[in-house]
């Protein structure tokens, strides 16, 4: 439950927008730290667009400020003059959106105008056409990697599950090995945005690929904090969203793939 703003706080644009980070999307709505870290993006533009653009200083922004008329300008701004793609301007608006939410029920006094901010839609695009791999393209990819190697092996394993979970490179880097049931029916848990879980079932391949793996992956050593991650680097620790980057690039190459 929000703490109450006292009144002389009502028209404080600053005390309300660090709530927002200090408190709101960390505690009450659990957001993840990319989400939060591009909402403050979001704002620091914001902020940005109105201490150049409308000559305002930060410290003398207030509620009266948040505008649909200067919300429109800003995402303009961001679009026309920072030459942000559509998709971005659209991203912006869904930081702003969140926000606005945020603060209508603890300002009823501009409740019409934020209600005219939450019916700005988002711009229309053209999406373009996602290239995909065929299967025969994937094993090539998959078998690419040198097993000669404990980290040639390591990426083998890694490439399988990516292929057999469709999991994102975050969910991938952050799996542990209390999230992999081995035992039939085998299953992997994938932890994604706003920590919300779905459980992936395995196919016979990946279950042996994995049980292959963890014979062999070292038990001592590790970083401490990540004694539990299923897939580690030669540092011994976490693997990053980088390194699986790196290792899906460079196996596409030694496959012959762009």
């Amino acid at each position: 439950m929000k703490e109450p703003i006292e009144m002389n706080d009502t028209k404080n644009f600053q005390y309300y927008i660090s709530k927002y980070f200090t408190t709101y999307l960390h505690a009450e709505r659990n957001m993840s730290t990319h989400t939060i870290a591009s909402y403050a993006d979001t704002f620091k533009l914001f902020l940005k667009y109105f201490e150049n653009v409308l000559q305002k200083r930060t410290d003398k922004i207030t509620l009266d400020d948040i505008t649909r008329e200067n919300i429109i300008n800003f995402l303009d701004w961001l679009e026309n003059e920072r030459h942000v793609n559509i998709s971005s301007r659209n991203v912006r608006l869904s930081a702003v959106h969140s926000f606005v939410r945020y603060i209508q029920p603890e300002d009823p006094e501009h409740v019409f105008e934020y209600k005219k901010i939450l019916n700005i839609k988002n711009k229309k695009y053209k999406t373009a056409d996602i290239p995909y791999l065929s299967v025969k393209q994937i094993k090539a990819i998959i078998n690419a990697a040198d097993t000669t190697t404990q980290q040639g092996f390591r990426d083998k394993v890694l490439l399988t599950v990516l292929y057999d979970t469709a999991a994102r490179a975050d969910e991938l880097i952050h799996l542990t090995l209390n999230d992999v049931r081995l035992d039939k029916p085998a299953t992997i848990t994938l932890t994604g945005k706003g920590n919300k879980e779905r459980t992936i079932y395995l196919n016979k391949a990946c279950v042996n690929a994995i049980n292959n793996y963890l014979a062999v992956r070292p038990k001592n050593g590790i970083k401490q904090g990540d004694s539990d991650a299923l897939f580690l680097s030669e540092r011994l620790e976490r693997i990053s969203n980088r390194t699986v980057q790196h290792i899906v690039k460079q196996e596409l190459l030694k496959a012959g793939l762009d």
